[in-house]
């Protein structure tokens, strides 16, 4: 979770700086430091997005001024301890939203309305989440299993346009939208003996996927049609799963 929080605060950064930041690079040292760390028997760290902008609203650029954070930090836990716990809980809330305020992208309010209404969804459910259980790992993980659900529903969407005899398909095909596929097929009755299915705007993700173009092959088979398929070689082999299966599977017929 602080992984995630750590590569949400790089593009605030850029976006404030005008610079470019190296994600490969923060999570490798981040990784190196918390093993270190938990070595040590200290809790693991990560970057906040709070605390970054307001070091660089304040003038901070370069890595000394992290640095001096890290040490004045480390300094205050080890030399100063009992003058920190003598500071009021209220003190430190009125800094926290202190905080909020200077962090919080006001101009962000207008877009709202731009908004599609599962980001909207999305929003309102992580928020209500982090009020509810005031925390933060939970609600990271509850926002992120909703917009892969959101993803996965938005990425099924697979269109087959048939124009001539000729079958386009268009969008992802895997264990999600295998069901649309077949059923297109399966609603063929009355059509020339030779049809052709062109795969060059799909890419088949998963096993699924694959074996959904083999069961089309052989149900047309049955129909006593003839099958051509076209825009397989294009396919990234790292995404398509068994093609060359396929072709054997149709060149037995």
């Amino acid at each position: 979770m602080g992984l995630i929080e750590s590569l949400l605060t790089i593009p605030i950064v850029d976006s404030l700086t005008e610079t470019s930041g190296d994600s490969k690079r923060e999570v490798k040292a981040q990784g190196l430091a918390n093993i270190i760390t938990g070595i040590l028997g200290g809790p693991a760290g990560c970057a906040m997005i709070g605390q970054a902008v307001i070091n660089v609203k304040s003038g901070g650029r370069k890595r000394f001024s992290t640095f001096t954070a890290g040490i004045s930090l480390l300094m205050l836990i080890f030399f100063m301890k009992n003058i920190m716990l003598q500071i009021p809980t209220a003190t430190l809330i009125g800094i926290m939203i202190t905080v909020s305020f200077e962090t919080f992208e006001w101009e962000s309010l207008s877009l709202i309305k731009t908004f599609e209404v599962t980001e909207s969804f999305i929003m309102v459910i992580t928020v209500g989440t982090i009020v509810y259980t005031h925390n933060l790992a939970t609600d990271i993980f509850i926002g992120v299993l909703i917009s892969s659900v959101v993803y996965m529903v938005k990425s099924s969407s697979i269109s087959v346009v048939s124009v001539n005899n000729i079958f386009a398909v268009t969008g992802p095909l895997f264990f999600a939208s295998t069901h649309t596929f077949s059923e297109h097929f399966d609603k063929i009755q009355n059509s020339q003996e030779l049809l052709t299915i062109d795969f060059t705007q799909c890419r088949i993700l998963d096993y699924s996927g694959t074996t959904a173009v083999q069961q089309v092959i052989k149900k047309l088979h049955d129909k006593g049609k003839s099958i051509s398929i076209t825009g397989l070689e294009k396919h990234n082999p790292k995404f398509n799963y068994d093609v060359q299966k396929i072709i054997s599977e149709l060149n037995k017929y």
